[in-house]
């Protein structure tokens, strides 16, 4: 009757509506996909921030993404034909309801699978990038020699700021450089090794703590530190020779 017409009318604008604006999201989607303004997708998002010296470390990460992206892009192409099959045979109610729930599960289905079955918490080099932070904020280099010409060069460079106003603050991170192991050895003289960063990082805070206790600059049990009592040992000693009264 008149009630059966207006539901199938009703059903078949519905449905194209939601076709058409369907068909439109995808057509953007692979606009983006092709990428006609070589703008690399995905990683102009977030590999665009991160320095080019730290972008190996995510390029699982980003290889997984690319996978992911085409093949919801894909699973939405079909959602969208089968969409567009469901309006088109309207007339056919048990042929046009199967199209709009194979629709349906391709729109919502993949999305939840693939986060399911990609191991996007295993891309990322972890260790990696804690090994790259680690060279950048302790700044080693290979040499005493090259220590040297490093704080003669901070002075200078201090020397000017003072002069001119200028700021000769840097930063340690993500500077290249850092200048923690600088400042280890300039104020404590305590050389950290060059092949530091290069173990495991559960172990760099184990071995400079062992440094700095070997340089007698941690408490002991008692309360006294080693590098304290040498330097009272070495002011005693100098007072006792400027009065003349050396005591061996």
């Amino acid at each position: 009757g008149n009630r059966a017409a207006q539901y199938v009318a009703w059903r078949s604008s519905l449905i194209w509506s939601g076709a058409f604006f369907f068909a439109f999201i995808v057509g953007i989607e692979t606009a983006f996909a092709i990428d006609p303004w070589k703008n690399k997708g995905a990683e102009s998002i977030y590999l665009r921030a991160v320095d080019p010296r730290y972008r190996d470390f995510f390029s699982t990460l980003n290889t997984l993404n690319w996978i992911q992206s085409v093949l919801l892009l894909l699973a939405s192409i079909i959602a969208v034909i089968c969409s567009v099959v469901g309006a088109y045979k309207y007339k056919k109610m048990r042929l046009s309801r199967r199209c709009i729930m194979f629709s349906w599960m391709f729109s919502y289905v993949p999305p939840f699978v693939l986060l399911l079955v990609l191991p996007f918490r295993n891309s990322v080099d972890f260790e990696g990038i804690q090994v790259q932070m680690c060279k950048d904020v302790l700044g080693l280099v290979q040499s005493l020699e090259a220590r040297g010409a490093n704080f003669a060069g901070q002075q200078v460079q201090n020397l000017v700021s003072s002069a001119t106003g200028t700021s000769a603050t840097t930063a340690y991170w993500p500077g290249k450089v850092g200048h923690l192991a600088q400042h280890l050895y300039d104020a404590y003289r305590i050389e950290l090794p060059s092949g530091l960063c290069e173990g495991r990082p559960k172990e760099w805070g184990a071995t400079i703590r062992r440094l700095v206790e070997d340089g007698g600059y941690l408490a002991r049990a008692d309360g006294n530190c080693g590098f304290s009592d040498n330097a009272l040992v070495k002011l005693n000693l100098k007072t006792e020779i400027t009065g003349n009264h050396v005591h061996l």
